[in-house]
């Protein structure tokens, strides 16, 4: 009991001066020396996002293929999520300033854009999930209308981001 109370205290200090680190930076002015420097050059970007694309993919086909009815159906609400991630940060590395024009003209708001709606669905995911009661779905066609409601809410997504920036 002693050791893990000694061991929580630990990490407690490390959580402690991890924060303090953090203020700190965050307070700081920016150097000077950084300005104009670039971090990320577009082909590296568009290799993160392709990856990032997969992977959101491969959760949700995996799920989609391996969801039998006695699993919970938080499973597929995620799969269902990472669906519509994968699909967002597709178009945020289509919007990317320096990519092609993709429907509307490409640039930094419409990629941010892009990117914010991918991290705003995946956060709504994970706390619907969080929230959400780990049971079976009730009726075997919730899988189909999870799935159809998810490409709705991409489609809507689009069109919000390519023709109506300003919301």
């Amino acid at each position: 009991m002693q050791a893990s109370s000694d061991r929580l205290r630990r990490i407690n200090w490390l959580l402690l001066g991890l924060t303090a680190l953090l203020f700190v930076t965050w307070q700081m002015p920016p150097l000077g020396i950084l300005r104009g420097v670039v971090f990320m050059s577009l082909p590296m970007h568009a290799f993160a996002e392709t990856f990032a694309i997969i992977v959101s993919m491969l959760v949700f086909a995996l799920v989609l293929n391996t969801y039998t009815g006695e699993r919970p159906g938080n499973i597929l609400i995620l799969a269902c999520a990472f669906l519509v991630v994968g699909l967002l940060d597709f178009a945020h590395m289509l919007s990317y300033k320096g990519m092609p024009d993709w429907v509307t003209a490409a640039g930094t708001e419409k990629g941010i854009n892009f990117w914010l709606l991918a991290r705003l669905v995946a956060a709504m995911a994970l706390l619907t999930v969080a929230l959400r009661p780990w049971r079976t779905l009730s009726n075997p066609r919730t899988r189909n209308w999870l799935l159809a409601g998810s490409l709705a809410i991409t489609a809507f997504l689009y069109w919000i981001g390519l023709f109506h920036p300003e919301i």
